[in-house]
């Protein structure tokens, strides 16, 4: 009897722990994950999502498969984005923009910004494992000075007349392995990009979202003429990719799907721009001039 009392007593006192320990970790998981909350809040000026918006972005991250948890936000700023911070917390951030056409961006414009996003998410670009390969890239970006003062060194050997060109070597050694990395970057920003842009399309218009499909496309070819101005004031301007790109690539997609050049302009959202069923036609008719006559 006293032994089955003991048994009992050890149980109790187990089980008792565990749920301390469950209960303490639980609270200390909630405190992260508001401290990352306010910091994703704070960097972008960001505020809670209203109701509408948070149920358009968990509607449509069920309709994706998606599973992981996202906190929403809207930001009075153009950019939209997901953050996470995978060695802290597996909790994702989902910023929206909410500048529009108009004063506001129409629900059918946050439809497509938020399947860009949730391309993102369904493509792993802010999963550990992708942290882990940005954190190893860095790394070498930062031991790509050692060819340089290694090539320095070597060459300092042979031109001891010549001092100057030991710097000048090495540091054109290493200047050219850093701008080879940073067009590695930006080709690797440009391929998420890509690949989040044909998630969205895809699943716009698996999802009976034409119209949103068609708002991505003509929100491109708008942006594309702004990025010519940059363009033209700066040759250092680059954009990933290209908003062209980014429009033909929707173009590409709905047209696969049988969708015709007529179909897109007569299904023109007009909530988005009232005169836009006009000017989306002149806009793929200067982007691409080959389409011209093909309505």
């Amino acid at each position: 009897m006293v032994s089955m009392h003991k048994k009992l007593f050890v149980f109790l006192l187990i089980f008792s722990s565990s749920v301390v320990y469950s209960t303490k970790k639980e609270a200390s998981e909630a405190a992260l994950i508001n401290d990352l909350k306010e910091k994703v809040k704070q960097e972008e000026g960001a505020c809670d999502a209203r109701p509408l918006i948070n149920n358009l972005v968990q509607k449509a991250l069920k309709q994706c498969g998606i599973k992981q948890s996202v906190l929403v936000f809207e930001t009075e700023r153009s950019n939209s984005g997901v953050v996470g911070y995978p060695f802290k917390s597996p909790q994702l951030f989902m910023y929206l923009g909410s500048k529009g056409f108009g004063s506001k961006k129409t629900v059918t414009e946050y439809e497509a910004t938020i399947y860009h996003e949730i391309g993102h998410i369904a493509n792993g670009d802010q999963s550990k494992e992708a942290a882990l390969n940005d954190e190893k890239y860095e790394k070498k970006v930062q031991l790509g000075i050692l060819p340089g003062l290694f090539s320095g060194i070597g060459i300092y050997k042979y031109a001891k007349k010549m001092p100057a060109l030991c710097p000048l070597v090495g540091g054109l050694v290493s200047a050219t392995i850093f701008v080879g990395a940073a067009l590695l970057r930006n080709y690797k920003n440009s391929l998420e990009e890509r690949n989040a842009d044909s998630f969205a399309y895809k699943n716009l218009l698996r999802h009976g979202k034409l119209k949103s499909a068609i708002s991505k496309i003509y929100d491109h070819l708008v942006d594309d003429d702004e990025e010519d101005r940059k363009l033209k004031e700066s040759p250092f301007f680059t954009g990933y990719p290209r908003h062209w790109q980014r429009a033909k690539l929707g173009l590409d997609i709905l047209q696969d799907q049988g969708i015709t050049l007529a179909d897109m302009t007569e299904n023109f959202p007009t909530e988005v721009d009232p005169k836009g069923k006009k000017r989306f036609k002149l806009f793929l008719e200067s982007s691409f001039p080959r389409l011209k006559g093909l309505y």
